[in-house]
């Protein structure tokens, strides 16, 4: 079983990880707003807000549940990060910026199409929802690593969310990622969405075979539950 150590405390590596997701929360900031030619965009900063809170609530919740994991996040690639993860992580990080630019000139500066105010407000009860299931993953699976890698040490985690999904940290992304462009009130970004969606599946499916041919236990494990993103699907 995956069980967080309680014992880790923050260090230099995790300050880093922190440092680097405070950042990339202002980089998307900052596009946005150059996208839509205005900073009195409020949808924006709200994003920003809500993405603020959930940071702190993630680091708060991490660092009484999980606080070695904060440390391991800060290196993007690490020796044995699995080859198709790194082809994911060069197309996942230029498509978000391109989405960031998409709704801030879809949304704002040409108006390309207007989203219901009820559809922003259920992209942030969606966002919350993914927030929660992606949270609760971190919290109990001490290598809910950045990228795909087999340690020597690591053990199946099937305990939380991992009851009911082998994957919950992708499903909690892919919820997420589609609360984005509701929120920021941008059609087009949505359906741009689709392509990080595309992403996420293909990643579940070829971490998945990964993990049933190295790690052990975890064939065992995917017996019994099912499915890898979402319940009675797939």
């Amino acid at each position: 079983m995956a069980t967080p150590n309680l014992k880790a405390r923050l260090n230099r590596d995790g300050v880093i990880y922190l440092a680097r997701e405070f950042a990339h929360l202002l980089l998307h900031l900052a596009l946005l707003l150059a996208a839509a030619g205005t900073l009195q965009w409020i949808n924006a900063w709200v994003m920003a807000g809500l993405n603020l809170i959930h940071q702190a609530v993630n680091t708060l919740v991490l660092l009484r549940f999980n606080p070695g994991l904060l440390n391991q996040r800060a290196k993007l690639f690490q020796e044995g990060t699995k080859r198709f993860d790194k082809w994911f992580i060069a197309l996942y990080l230029p498509l978000g910026v391109l989405i960031s630019i998409l709704c801030g000139l879809d949304a704002v500066r040409f108006g390309w199409s207007h989203l219901p105010l009820a559809f922003i407000f259920l992209g942030m009860i969606i966002y919350i929802a993914a927030c929660a299931l992606g949270l609760w993953a971190m919290a109990v699976n001490a290598h809910f690593e950045v990228t795909v890698l087999i340690r020597k040490e690591q053990r199946v985690c099937a305990s939380g969310p991992y009851r009911i999904v082998r994957h919950p940290g992708y499903a909690a992304a892919i919820i997420g990622s589609i609360s984005y462009p509701l929120i920021l009130g941008s059609w087009w970004g949505l359906m741009a969405v689709g392509s990080l969606i595309v992403l996420f599946v293909v990643r579940t499916a070829l971490e998945d075979r990964t993990l049933q041919k190295e790690l052990p236990g975890y064939r065992d494990y995917a017996e019994k539950t099912r499915y890898r993103l979402i319940p009675l699907v797939w």
